[in-house]
Parts: C-alpha cells; structure tokens; sequence
C-alpha cells in the first residue's frame, strides 16, 4: 500500500511539475508573441508527421523572404519556414536536430547570413530549446552547447567591462599592477562561479521551469490555453506590407566594405602613469571567410541532412544594407566564398543577390532600409525558388490535406496585400470590383473648393455600385456612401455636412461624417468612417475609401484619392504602418474562423 501511495505521489508530483513548466514556459506564438521574430515552432509541432517536402531556415531574412503558402498554391510542395532572427549557426543545427525526428523533407534550404553572425543572443537558443527539442540526449548535448556559448558571451562582456575600467584606471591615476591583484585574487572565486553559472543554465535550459520560474508576473491568458489561440496560418512566414526606402545598392555596399578593408590597421593611443603609448590595434570589422567554428557547425549540417536523406542546398535571401550596419551584410567576396564552399562541400547554392535574378526592385519590394523583403519581394523570391526547387534541385510536390484547407486564407491575405499595392485611380478601382463579394465599402469626401471629379473618372465608382445621379460637385461638396456586396444600401450628398449610423449587422455600427469645401464657414472640411467608434478615414483631401471584410469584421484597406485641381490627375495616398496593421489583423481573423470550422470538422 505504501509503494503505491509512494508512486502515486510521485506520479501526481511529476504532472503538476510538468503542467507549472508549460504554463511557465513562454509560447513563442506568433501573432500573441510580442517579438514578432519568434520561432513559430507551434504550429511545426502540429504537422502530420513526414508531410514536408522542404524545410527553410536561416534569420529575418527569410522569415520575411519565403512563403510557403505561396509556394503550395504554386507548385504543390509543402515546406515549412523554421527561421528565426538572429538566428546563429550553431542553434540552427540543433533546431534541424529537432527537425529530423518528426519530419524527412527531400531538401533544406538554409540562408547564409547565419554563417556571419558572431554577436550572442540568448532568444535564438531559448526557440530552439523550448519548441524544437524534446528532452532526451540530443536537447542535453544542446544545453550543454547552449550553455558554453551563453558563459563565454557573458565572459566576454565582463573582459570589456575591464578593458574599459582599464583606460579609467590610466585617467584617474589609479594603479594597475594593484588591481592585477585583486584579480589574481579573485580568480579561484571566478572559476567556483562560472562553474556555478554554467550548472544553472544547462538545468535551465533542460527543465524550463528553473530559467522561467519568475514569469509569474508576466504570465497572461494565452500562457494557460496557447493552442486554442494559435491563430497563425503562414507556416513561419510573416506578411510585412511595408515598402520602405532602401538607401543603398549592391555597388555602394561592396564599396563601403573597400574602404572598411583599407583602415583595418589602425592606430590607438593610451595613457598609463602620465606615459603615452601608441598601439596599433588591428581592427577587423569585416570578415570574408566564416569562423572555423561556423564552418565546423556548416560541415555537421551536411552530415545530418545527408544521413536523413535530405538536400542541402544553401540560399542567400536578397538583402542590400551596409555591413556597418550589420555584421551578416551581403557582399560579393562573400558570394563567391561561399561559391568556393559550396563547390568544394558539393551541396547547392542559390544566391539570389548575386547569382541570380529574381526580380526584386528596391523601390517597392524592400519593408526598410534593405534589410528584409515586404511581401511583394517575397512574392518574386518564393516564385523564383520554387522554380528553383523543382528543376534544379528535383523536388517534387504532393499533396496535404492541411494546406489544401488553409488555402483560401493564403489567396484571400493575398487578394488584400495586392488590393493595397495598388495606388494609381484605375488599378485601385478595378481591384475593388473584382473582388466585392463580402466586401463593404465605405466613402467619405473631404471637399476642397473648385476641384471636382469628371464624370469620366466617376465611372469606375458608379461600376462598383454608388447611385448618387447629381455628381456635378463631387469632390466639392459633402458625400457619404455605403456599397455592400457591390450595392448601395446607404448615400447621402450636399453642400452642407452629411452624416449617419447605420447598423450594417448585429456587431457592427458604421459611423459616416463627410465636410466639404462649400458647407460653413465655421466649419472645417472633414471626412470620418468610424466602425464601432474607432475611426478609420486617413481623413486625406477627396474621397476617403474602407474597405471592411464583413465576415471577420475587420478592415482590409484604407485610403484616399485626391485632385489638386478639376483637370489635374488622381493620386492616391495610403498610411503604410496602419495598412500593415490591418492585413496581419485580417490574417489572424481568418485562421481563428478556420480553426473554429476545422476543429469542428475534425
């Protein structure tokens, strides 16, 4: 009876422990995760098993740069983004480690900015620890690796800490040689801690729970029931809308690392006991070759792809930024590095900068300053990859029963991301018609004096549906519309302000108010479209447009179109970050009613 109670105990014990650590444990769910760049790995868990036919993997770059929707819809072949920033090398191993034990894709592609990555984050190792591993002998040899790195990081840091407590022991006259001897003194201390230290982060790194026993203040509700909330459907691709100026070129960059080469030698004056010495501080801020130690962790990648029966074909994810800026910056001595690695390695290389052409334009396929793809880049890339998978490398693409019913979200998200690519009159307007249904879309007009839309450029609203007849004055005078399902359930036009609610369906009031130029004197022009009282207009001079998804009641599209005179031209303006906010929103609306409706038909 005793031994009985004894395991029953132990057992009740063991499950308590194990659910305090996966409540404890931070999910890394993308959207929920604050940190965007999180491992995804979630939804990874989730797949049937054996169903991938490639896996990507690498940093940012390829979080934003490959699509794996996109590459299903075109060339039927399932893969997995399992990117992560700032992703090093050495993680990445383990994390294909964790791979290999439930799937067997026929390649893996992994980006090169890993190779040149040298700075030490905590973040990277801790995604690959909590979500990619399970405990057995391969997640302790990588807590033993990850707590070797996280050591000699901090012993670094702390080195210059002391170099820089150096140069203020030479200003303030302090003697050297008697702090060297409390260091010495302190060394048999330092060795007892650092032994202490690297104890505790291997534990923390096999039993979570130790490293996050202290989130209990930051602890929220997805934490206790993160699957039900899993509302992600990109499989490890993030959407970014963004287009961002990118200020330099491929030519710029490798001009920048010549003259960065040609000061690697330079000189560094100290002061000690009021003696001036000169040293001569080799200064290498660039580096063409990778570490042996990358090169190592490279070599075992190819050993585990080829011993799970997998390709390894090496790809480098368009980016164009300065390697001041970052370390992991591409140049064209390390293309053709590289070209020599792969070569002698014999594994593929798909350099995508500057090897081949996928098509990227800096002018609108870059979300910042050169450093990650937008979707519209993507687009190109996972095109141009999928091309390269199937006749390069033979892959050949099946069929999943998940994708397959993920599908319309992915040709929905991008029937909205290519609807607020378009800025031109024409472009925007025909998109919209095409795609009505289950649309509504709300107008507003900010009347500026004397400037009036032709009835010529009116057709393409009338096409979509608006009824007004007078339409004169428009772009002058107050309007305000309401078109669902491509008809008109609600305008109203004037010289004076216009306004309403109307209560398009049980959870949604839409709020118009539209100002023109000719209303009062008192009154400044103004055009408002609220849903639910959150106002969503740009309030922009012309007319203000919405575009809202009635079926997950969220806002797909904003803008406004805008004449500085009657015979000038049309020209649209949008709000980038809020439009980038609204499709990951839609996005994330889509897959919790896809959940909802594949749980239930599961």
């Amino acid at each position: 009876m005793k031994v009985i109670k004894s395991v029953l105990f132990v057992a009740i014990l063991c499950i308590l422990l194990m659910t305090l650590q996966y409540i404890f444990q931070p999910k890394w769910i993308y959207p929920l995760d604050k940190e965007e760049h999180g491992g995804k790995a979630n939804e990874f868990s989730e797949l049937k098993k054996d169903s991938l036919d490639v896996v990507f993997t690498g940093t940012s770059h390829v979080i934003y740069g490959i699509n794996p929707m996109q590459l299903y819809k075109e060339r039927r072949i399932v893969s997995y983004n399992m990117a992560i920033s700032a992703h090093r090398i050495s993680p990445l191993y383990y994390q294909l480690v964790g791979m290999f034990k439930t799937q067997h894709p026929q390649a893996v592609m992994v980006d090169l900015s890993v190779l040149y990555l040298n700075h030490y984050l905590d973040a990277p190792w801790r995604r690959v620890l909590d979500t990619y591993l399970p405990l057995d002998r391969d997640k302790l040899e990588a807590a033993n690796q990850y707590a070797v790195e996280s050591i000699k990081a901090a012993e670094e840091a702390k080195k210059k800490e002391e170099e820089t407590a150096a140069l203020k022991w030479s200003v303030s006259g302090e003697d050297p040689e008697e702090e060297e001897k409390k260091t010495e003194d302190n060394e048999i201390l330092r060795a007892v801690q650092d032994a202490k230290a690297l104890f505790q982060t291997e534990l923390g790194a096999v039993f979570p729970l130790y490293k996050y026993h202290s989130r209990w203040e930051e602890l929220v509700y997805y934490d206790f029931d993160p699957i039900s909330q899993n509302a992600y459907y990109g499989k490890g691709f993030i959407i970014s809308t963004l287009v961002g100026k990118v200020w330099g070129t491929r030519e710029s960059v490798n001009q920048i690392v010549k003259d960065m080469e040609s000061r690697r030698a330079a000189p560094e004056y100290r002061i000690k006991n009021g003696k001036k010495t000169l040293k001569i501080k080799n200064n290498v801020p660039y580096r063409e070759t990778p570490d042996e130690e990358q090169m190592i962790c490279l070599r075992k990648i190819q050993e585990l792809c080829e011993k799970n029966g997998a390709k390894l074909i090496l790809v480098k994810v368009p980016v164009i930024s300065s390697t001041r800026d970052y370390e992991s910056s591409w140049t064209k001595e390390r293309s053709e590095c590289v070209r020599r690695i792969a070569k002698n390695m014999g594994v593929g290389f798909c350099d995508l900068v500057y090897g081949y052409d996928p098509g990227i334009d800096t002018a609108s396929d870059f979300s910042d300053n050169g450093m990650h793809l937008n979707y519209y880049g993507a687009k190109k890339v996972t095109s141009f990859l999928g091309l390269y998978l199937e006749t390069v490398c033979g892959v050949q693409g099946g069929s999943d029963a998940y994708y397959n019913s993920t599908l319309p979200i992915y040709e929905k998200v991008n029937k909205a991301a290519m609807l607020q690519k378009a800025t031109t009159w024409k472009k925007y307007m025909n998109r919209l018609k095409e795609n009505q249904a289950g649309r509504t879309i709300l107008l507003s007009v900010k009347g500026l004096k004397d400037v009036h839309f032709t009835a010529k450029e009116l057709k393409r609203l009338t096409a979509l549906g608006m009824k007004t007849e007078d339409l004169e004055a428009f772009g002058e005078e107050s309007y305000i519309g309401i078109i669902e399902n491509g008809k008109s359930i609600y305008e109203a036009r004037s010289a004076l302000p216009v306004e309403t609610t109307v209560q398009l369906d049980e959870e949604t009031e839409i709020s118009l108010l539209s100002i023109g130029a000719a209303a009062f004197n008192d009154k400044n022009p103004i055009a408002s479209i609220k849903i639910n009282k959150t106002e969503y207009a740009l309030n922009g001079w012309g007319i203000n447009i919405v575009v809202f998804d009635n079926a997950t009641k969220a806002v797909i599209d904003r803008v406004y179109f805008s004449k500085t005179d009657t015979d000038g031209n049309i020209s649209g303006a949008k709000n980038i970050v809020l439009e980038n906010t609204d499709i990951k929103e839609y996005e994330h609306r889509l897959f919790v009613k896809h959940q909802e409706n594949y749980g239930k038909a599961g």
